[in-house]
C-alpha cells in the first residue's frame, strides 16, 4: 500500500493493482474480509466476495457485513473454485 496515496475502500490500490497485473475488470475478483475490501471491489467496479470462515466470528459481525452486500459469501477458499 506504499505505492498508493488514498487507502481502502477507496478504489486506487485496487485500479493500481490491476494495472500493473493487466487484469481484466470482468474476470476480476477481489476477496476479502471487511466491509472496506468490498467497498474498494465496488468502486472499482469489479466482482467482490466476502471471505468469511467460522474463524472470523471473533473478529466481525456476519450480519453486519452481509449488508454491504458482496457478490459472493465464500467460508472457505476451495469455493472460490466455483464462482
Amino acid at each position: 500500500e506504499e505505492d498508493v496515496i488514498k487507502h481502502k475502500p477507496d478504489p486506487e490500490i485496487v485500479e493500481k493493482s490491476m494495472f500493473l497485473l493487466k487484469a481484466i475488470k470482468t474476470e476480476t475478483i477481489i476477496v476479502g474480509d471487511n466491509q472496506r475490501d468490498i467497498h474498494a471491489g465496488q468502486a472499482a467496479k469489479i466482482t467482490t466476495a466476502l471471505f468469511f470462515p467460522k474463524e472470523n466470528e471473533r473478529f466481525y459481525n456476519f450480519s453486519d457485513l452481509k449488508v454491504y452486500k458482496p457478490d459472493h459469501i465464500l467460508r472457505s477458499f476451495p469455493e472460490l473454485l466455483s464462482i
